[in-house]
């Protein structure tokens, strides 16, 4: 068992990382290296949140530099939103976890409001008068795909109690 003594050679074990050359190197190719982006709108933050666990997986950019890079990916909304975030603050060992506080303490207010529509509007669905069943169900599939993506799949007993 190895102790955080927040020193670089145990950043270095936590982070698997190489020695300071491989970094060097790996610098060229960062212009080249998928990063992904948001402008706060156009998917929940909890499908961002994902794509930056991948980001993160896979980069081959020195941990130090991904919360500057994830920042400077934010565009529209997203990018004005996050103004008052000092890029420097993410040069650190955990620039990608004070980066995604931050984007959080923004937007998750609103998405648990976004959240809870959605599962009211799915909770008080039901078929209209002379509603055709096959357009009931179109209109029930949608609902509840949007419902799934933001919350989850819930599992038998979870429906089962619902009442």
């Amino acid at each position: 068992a190895t102790r955080d003594d927040g020193s670089e050679a145990h950043q270095r074990q936590r982070y698997q990382l190489g020695t300071g050359d491989n970094w060097r190197r790996q610098d060229y190719d960062d212009a080249k290296e998928w990063v992904p982006d948001w402008d706060g709108k156009s998917e929940p933050l909890k499908t961002y949140r994902r794509r930056v666990e991948l980001y993160v997986q896979t980069s081959s950019t020195h941990p130090r530099r991904r919360g500057g890079k994830l920042l400077q990916r934010l565009k529209g909304e997203a990018f004005e939103k996050c103004s008052g975030l000092d890029a420097t603050t993410l040069q650190g060992w955990d620039g990608v976890d004070r980066f995604m506080e931050y984007v959080s303490s923004k937007y998750e207010p609103f998405e648990a409001v976004r959240v809870g529509k959605l599962c009211d509007d799915f909770r008080v669905l039901h078929r209209q008068p002379g509603e055709e069943i096959s357009d009931f169900d179109t209109r029930f599939e949608k609902h509840h795909k949007e419902v799934v993506h933001a919350i989850g799949p819930l599992n038998k007993y979870q429906l089962a109690n619902d009442s």
